[in-house]
């Protein structure tokens, strides 16, 4: 995709182009064709997330090889770069910027830290508080984020994101929620959310996997994690899962997995081929059984992420990623937690309850669990059932991990 972004002062059109490599270039509007193109800067293990123009400058936020960049690009002197510093744990999340003023404000914000917005004044290279968002009455200082990388089996390094009370015993005893998405080339970046602190407050370690098929490494990173390389995604998950237990961070008993949509894929497969890993599953509006992809509302337009029933290569990916295909009678799975919307026009519900039926038959003891949302679609219908669904899953997690349980 190229976005041309008019800059008629200078005489240039100034181009931002991704997924692959991502560039930004100016060249020439006179005179004619073919323009004088002059490239600005480059990346290819990441992806752009703001963009927004000033009186003089371009400024740009983006990820590269899992690391937050912000840049100040003046149009004057385009050599003359100026990378404005964030915290390695925080991401720019907005750009407010306006052709009237050279000074922008953005915000920012972390796993741990909530959003502030900053003024900044380029002449002065000064970065200030506006405080226009009041800070919370009790900062997260008793939690701290660790950031890893997971080697699997064929040498390629996966990011982990651990976020945990600060002195946990690293003695495998702690109740510990892995989740990932890991499709469509989206990409799970550092943001805040004071709803974890429903599970972190009982002790709980959570464990974000930026599997291949997301975008958090960029375009290839997604490629990598999509159609007929699907079953990488998955057993990147699985790998993530090993090191949590390797390092001694969590131990099966105490390792809960979740995931939700086309995260139903990762986590129904991890739990189909290694439920031994795993205390616990909670899957929301799963797609479970992907080779009926053809028999879900808008599964057509998932045929290019994820592989055409129509065609025979497409078959036999989806039948590889298919998670209701792959329970068997002779394994032992653990405790499951299915959610879903009876209105959800994406994966239908049908795709839960077949799963969950399948489980029923084949498990002893019986241990599956459907919630079912009357008002819900894909998402919550209302904050209260959002909030209700989320509570519900904290619970099922605490109750098969027992939190209570370890060593403080």
């Amino acid at each position: 995709m190229s976005l041309p972004l008019f800059i008629p002062e200078d005489g240039f059109i100034w181009r931002v182009i991704t997924p692959h490599p991502a560039m930004i270039f100016h060249e020439s509007i006179w005179p004619p064709p073919p323009p004088v193109r002059a490239p600005v800067m480059n990346w290819s293990n990441g992806e752009l997330t703001q963009l927004s123009i000033s009186r003089d400058s371009l400024y740009v936020a983006y990820h590269d090889a899992g690391s937050s960049k912000f840049m100040r690009i003046p149009f004057a002197d385009i050599s003359k770069r100026q990378t404005i510093p964030i915290p390695s744990d925080e991401d720019v999340s907005a750009i407010f910027a306006s052709s009237d003023s050279k000074d922008i404000l953005f915000t920012r914000q972390g796993w741990l830290k909530p959003p502030v917005i900053y003024h900044y004044q380029p002449g002065d290279n000064i970065i200030r508080n506006t405080a226009l968002i009041p800070p919370i009455s009790q900062p997260l200082t008793d939690y701290v984020v660790e950031e890893k990388w997971v080697t699997t089996a064929e040498n390629v390094r996966v990011p982990l994101t651990l976020i945990y009370r600060k002195g946990i015993a690293r003695a495998g005893t702690s109740p510990t929620w892995l989740t990932a998405y890991g499709a469509y080339g989206v990409s799970t970046f550092p943001s805040f959310d004071l709803s974890r602190l429903l599970w972190l407050e009982q002790g709980g370690i959570l464990a974000i996997a930026h599997i291949r098929g997301g975008g958090e490494l960029g375009p290839a990173w997604h490629e990598e994690g999509r159609a007929d390389k699907k079953e990488n995604s998955i057993t990147d998950f699985i790998r993530c899962a090993e090191y949590l237990i390797d390092n001694r961070y969590t131990s099966p008993s105490k390792l809960a997995i979740g995931g939700e949509s086309a995260g139903g894929i990762i986590v129904g497969m991890a739990m189909a081929q290694r439920p031994e890993l795993f205390a616990a599953v909670a899957i929301d509006a799963g797609m479970l059984n992907t080779s009926r992809l053809d028999k879900i509302p808008i599964g057509v337009m998932n045929y290019e992420e994820l592989g055409s029933p129509m065609t025979p290569s497409g078959r036999r990916t989806l039948m590889k990623i298919d998670a209701y295909r792959h329970l068997v009678t002779q394994k032992r799975y653990p405790p499951v937690l299915l959610t879903v919307g009876l209105n959800d026009q994406r994966v239908s519900p049908w795709q839960t309850a077949k799963f969950a039926a399948r489980l029923e038959a084949i498990s002893t003891p019986r241990n599956v669990l459907v919630l079912a949302y009357r008002q819900g679609g894909h998402s919550a219908a209302t904050y209260a059932e959002a909030d209700s669904k989320l509570v519900d899953t904290v619970s099922f997690f605490i109750w098969k991990t027992d939190p209570h349980v370890q060593d403080r």
